[in-house]
């Protein structure tokens, strides 16, 4: 189980790359947020949750091996006129409307916190609740502007094409990670996940690591 935008955005391109090494492997994805997951990991539901969370959040019968750390962005559709202006400022923002993710999401709290970090207390949403998809559809099509995990629009822009802002935002102060009952491994399969998700995750964040050190230097 885990949260919807890591979920679509990111952990679904390494669940095809693990199944295509352990075809006999069969994975049962369901969505939710923390209190969810640690209800489903409990009752014998999840064998493990994949999900945003500060250290002092974890329980002590469950286990929380990070894997990537919290990097949010401003989002917006590919050759977006604030894509072109450099020096951005809250003037420049102002005008446009948001995207807000689902109210009950962390992410939706980030949102409120990056704009906050910016200067802009009052914001405009005129979309909001949607999927990552509709989340998306709704950027490329329009000058609206959104919060979302870097990880999530480096991976996205393979089929959709999104851009992040060059403006520096608050970060949570969370870290990705996998959330596991520390008396309970389950099958050898589990581990065999976690395992490649770990080691996936280190790739990732060094693809973005370089990007954003070519992005620097060509600024």
């Amino acid at each position: 189980g885990g949260t919807p935008i890591f979920m679509d955005g990111v952990v679904s391109t390494f669940v095809a790359e693990f199944q295509s090494r352990y075809g006999d492997v069969q994975i049962d994805q369901s969505y939710g947020y923390r209190d969810t997951l640690e209800t489903g990991l409990r009752n014998g539901g999840l064998d493990l949750a994949i999900l945003p969370m500060h250290p002092g959040q974890v329980p002590q019968d469950m286990t929380f091996e990070p894997l990537l750390a919290g990097n949010n962005v401003i989002a917006c559709r590919a050759g977006h006129p604030l894509s072109r202006t450099r020096g951005i400022t809250l003037s420049d923002i102002a005008e446009y409307a948001w995207i807000a993710p689902p109210a009950n999401s962390p992410l939706y709290r980030d949102l409120e916190r990056a704009v906050r970090s910016i200067g802009q207390e009052d914001f405009r949403v005129n979309f909001s609740g949607g999927t990552l998809a509709s989340i998306q559809s709704v950027l490329v099509g329009s000058d609206a502007l959104t919060i979302l995990p870097y990880s999530v629009v480096f991976l996205s822009r393979r089929t959709v094409p999104l851009e992040a802002l060059p403006l520096k935002i608050d970060h949570p102060d969370r870290q990705l990670g996998v959330l596991r009952m520390a008396d309970r491994r389950g099958p050898p399969a589990v581990g065999q996940f976690a395992e490649f998700l770990g080691t996936e995750f280190s790739r990732l964040q060094a693809r973005m690591d370089h990007e954003q050190q070519v992005t620097r230097r060509r600024g």
